[in-house]
């Protein structure tokens, strides 16, 4: 608790800095009248116009109003105070098309499936058990060579609204029995998460706020993944699904623009 407030002041910091990293393309999104709700969303806790407006962005600070509108709710990244916000969402054509394809896809990833493996960046979420992975796309790229593994897979994925530049992944995800992910939230909420089903037991869910579903067949679960959600596998045999980041339904294909130039302006720190 004696570190809080250094480690706290060092975070701010740092935001502070890739705000102003950014600048160009807050100034551009400050002047275009179409891109107000972006400009006032919030990298971490400061206000994305921090830079551009400081004056009347500093109060903001202080009005938790201002940031996180959902109690379940807390993008540790990006957040964009407007969007349209709700734990799980009903299936839509993309969920349609992943289902439809359930066999393809599955019959990739049954050709790939030793070459799962356990990602570093998922290692501190897990409390007991494993979770490997296969990504076809992360970090803003696509991995060409898993790709070319699972060729109908991308094609597939391809013809989707992914939002692979804004943070976005594509990947097959496995839960073998005993796995527990923690509670956590998204770094963003740009963004819809699909779980296609390739391997279910019933004994295996996921919560969502403060709903639990499980996995099932030929089914895709829709939720966005900046509420809080956690994972727990109780049942006998592995979990597998493939995970496809989309983007939120809510933004404008203008908006998706700025939103990838935003996150690029930051990500050069």
């Amino acid at each position: 608790m004696s570190d809080y407030v250094p480690r706290l002041i060092r975070s701010i910091a740092r935001g502070y800095r890739r705000l102003q990293q950014a600048t160009p393309v807050l100034e551009a999104i400050r002047q275009n009248p179409d891109l107000g709700r972006i400009y006032a969303g919030f990298y971490h806790q400061l206000p994305l116009s921090l830079t551009t407006d400081p004056i009347r962005s500093i109060p903001r600070l202080f009005l938790r109003q201002s940031r996180y509108r959902h109690r379940a709710q807390h993008p540790g990244r990006y957040y964009f105070p407007d969007l349209e916000a709700k734990p799980w969402w009903p299936s839509d054509a993309n969920s349609k098309m992943l289902v439809a394809n359930t066999d393809v896809i599955a019959k990739e990833f049954n050709d790939i499936r030793s070459r799962t493996k356990t990602e570093e960046s998922d290692i501190t979420l897990v409390s007991a058990g494993n979770w490997l992975s296969f990504y076809l796309f992360g970090n803003g790229l696509k991995i060409e060579e898993n790709c070319r593994l699972c060729p109908r897979t991308t094609e597939i994925v391809e013809s989707l609204p992914l939002c692979e530049r804004a943070n976005g992944l594509v990947y097959f995800s496995v839960l073998v029995p005993g796995t527990c992910i923690k509670p956590h939230c998204g770094p963003l909420n740009t963004r819809i998460r699909y779980h296609l089903t390739i391997w279910e037991d019933e004994q295996a869910w996921m919560r969502v706020d403060a709903e639990r579903r499980s996995w099932k067949r030929r089914e895709c679960l829709v939720f966005d993944d900046s509420f809080e959600h956690e994972v727990q596998h109780h049942g006998r045999v592995a979990r597998a699904v493939l995970l496809v980041d989309c983007w939120h339904p809510g933004l404008s294909m203008l908006e998706r623009e700025w939103v990838e130039r935003l996150y690029a302006g930051m990500d050069t720190m």
